[in-house]
């Protein structure tokens, strides 16, 4: 396991972040966990574990040990009180970041191959505003997977949003602005969503793409408060 990893360079110091390219036997199961992935495929199961087992690692890097992970009614992990998190994995990678709810209020991670989406699926997660923006940003650097990238970003942005708001949104609701410069994304979220707690203005979003695969992260400072009335 990877101390830090690709995700170091978009996340803050006070992030602990554990990440793997390779899956291994664990030395123990955890029931509650267990019982998540009892109906799932043999594959899933280890990917499940191992993600685990690096935000357990993680966790030890914030002084907490031998936590067990399990999920929540929409199968978001269930983190330590005072602790706020997020896992993701692909092909070839698992990893988690985890902070103190003191430092962060919200984050989120996601990993992704760096190919283009499947037939279908950008007219399915983009607005019309990012669906122009590809064009743009493809003129900057044509070797990237532009509309990966931005997929990639709003799982990020996502899962930051739940766990602050409890409110699930659909991929439109989000509309990302991409710098291919800066290596930043920022979001803009439909009225609806407004008086959910989360300003918009205080979510930083990060990208990368490195050795084949695209890295994004999005967080919350702890200190960021939403200024509309609620």
């Amino acid at each position: 396991m990877v101390v830090r990893s690709e995700f170091g360079v978009l996340l803050p110091e006070c992030v602990s972040i554990v990440a793997t390219g390779e899956d291994r036997p664990v030395a123990r199961h955890w029931p509650l966990e267990e019982a998540v992935i009892k109906h799932v495929s043999p594959e899933r199961r280890v990917e499940f574990r191992t993600t685990r087992e690096c935000a357990r690692a993680a966790l030890e890097g914030l002084g907490y040990t031998g936590v067990e992970i399990p999920c929540g009614a929409h199968r978001e992990p269930i983190w330590p009180v005072g602790v706020v998190g997020s896992l993701t994995h692909c092909s070839g990678m698992r990893a988690a970041a985890v902070a103190r709810s003191t430092k962060l209020r919200a984050l989120g991670i996601d990993v992704e191959p760096d190919s283009t989406l499947p037939s279908g699926v950008l007219d399915v997660i983009a607005t019309e505003r990012e669906v122009d923006m590809l064009p743009r940003l493809r003129s900057v650097d044509r070797t990237i997977s532009w509309d990966r990238v931005l997929f990639s970003a709003k799982e990020a942005v996502f899962k930051a949003w739940f766990p602050v708001t409890g409110q699930w949104i659909n991929y439109p609701d989000c509309c990302l602005d991409i710098d291919p410069v800066s290596g930043s994304f920022s979001a803009h979220f439909v009225d609806d969503f407004r008086r959910s707690g989360v300003s918009a203005k205080d979510l930083v979003g990060r990208w990368s793409v490195r050795n084949g695969m695209v890295f994004t992260a999005a967080h919350i400072l702890a200190t960021s408060l939403d200024e509309e009335p609620h």
